[in-house]
């Protein structure tokens, strides 16, 4: 707000008293901040919107089918045009159409034969803000209580099992791709963070907001950074561009936004460091499809790759072996699933009106031939 007046205090110096362009008496634009006597304007419902549209749609309608009987318009070749700046089949509302379950996809890689998971793993790589959630979250606790009592005891659990675990966060843009995902699960209301404040009392809704998750996040990663670890063991976490390390000189820079991606990186730098069996625990089917993808590139380097992923949470989590799922798909077919997931919706593309996962797994089956096109895409 402060910064906002400054802007507009120079704005107003420059046109008035300097260049002269406006007048001393000519109105300032009033400024509608959201206050607390005033909500936020409210996003109207995918009902109230489909509504509207078919209002619009009838009306204009009813204007060119008047126009068209005064021109003696073919009917046929009139209705033959799209009447929306959008094509309704891979656009809901002219926004993108967000598949609605991504992880049916996983049904359709998983093993016959389901190996049983080693332990303990050399490595484990997380993502962070799914941990977040999945972690209680306390009665009247701080933000840095919630960092003493329950964060690090859980970071200290995971390396009974491990020699090396890595913790990953998504960094939020407001020009991002993946704004649409975002803006589909809700706001938050925005709270200070601080070591003292107190976590708010609906902290799924709070974590809603962009911003409320990149200040706990940061507080949380300098903690863990801080935290004295036995000095066998190795803790990486991600700080905006930066990673930090309980071990002096163990960073690595990288500037990919979204944790799927970054999490790659992460397996790829332990497999150089000298791990074989590998952990990544996530509930996104996005990480799944791309370590998919790149399998073949790591374990061509590393033979000696044994990667599984831990997906889900409570009655719904399951173990998924990597190395049978990829040996079981073949090459080209995985690295294909990144383009076949994109093509068919994810996060940040759209998915065709009415065809989920399954259908285009099932259509795909049946044209072998389109994955040599999938492959060099």
């Amino acid at each position: 707000m402060e910064q906002l007046g400054e802007e507009q205090y120079s704005r107003y110096v420059s046109d008035v008293l300097v260049r002269r362009e406006k007048s001393i008496h000519s109105t300032i634009k009033r400024n509608k901040l959201p206050l607390f006597k005033r909500p936020h304007a409210s996003t109207p419902s995918r009902k109230a919107t489909q509504v509207q549209e078919m209002k619009s749609d009838c009306n204009l309608f009813s204007q060119l089918l008047i126009a068209a009987q005064v021109r003696d318009t073919n009917l046929e070749d009139f209705f033959s045009h799209e009447n929306h700046t959008w094509p309704p089949a891979l656009s809901l509302h002219g926004r993108l159409r967000l598949p609605g379950n991504k992880s049916e996809l996983l049904a359709y890689i998983d093993p016959s034969i389901q190996p049983e998971p080693p332990s303990p793993f050399d490595a484990k790589i997380f993502d962070g803000a799914a941990m977040v959630h999945i972690l209680p979250h306390g009665n009247k606790c701080t933000f840095g209580k919630y960092s003493d009592t329950i964060f690090i005891p859980w970071t200290e659990r995971q390396l009974q099992s491990s020699t090396r675990i890595d913790i990953v966060w998504d960094r939020y843009y407001p020009d991002s791709l993946k704004s649409t995902t975002r803006k589909k699960r809700g706001k938050g209301v925005r709270r200070k963070v601080s070591h003292n404040a107190n976590l708010p009392a609906s902290f799924v809704g709070f974590l809603q907001d962009d911003t409320n998750k990149e200040e706990p996040f940061a507080l949380l990663s300098e903690e863990v950074a801080n935290h004295v670890y036995p000095p066998e063991k190795w803790v990486y976490i991600t700080s905006g561009e930066r990673v930090l390390s309980n071990q002096p000189g163990c960073t690595m820079d990288m500037s990919d936004h979204e944790a799927d991606s970054r999490i790659s990186l992460h397996v790829y730098d332990t497999l150089r460091k000298g791990a074989t069996s590998i952990l990544v625990r996530t509930v996104d089917t996005d990480v799944v499809v791309i370590l998919v993808g790149v399998f073949y590139c790591l374990v061509n380097r590393y033979p000696d790759l044994d990667l599984w992923v831990g997906f889900g949470a409570g009655r719904h989590f399951r173990y998924y072996p990597i190395n049978s799922v990829c040996l079981e798909l073949g090459e080209d077919k995985c690295k294909a699933q990144p383009f076949f997931h994109t093509f068919t919706g994810c996060d940040v593309t759209s998915q065709f009106n009415g065809k989920g996962k399954k259908s285009a797994w099932m259509t795909w089956k049946s044209l072998p031939a389109v994955t040599k096109g999938f492959t060099a895409a």
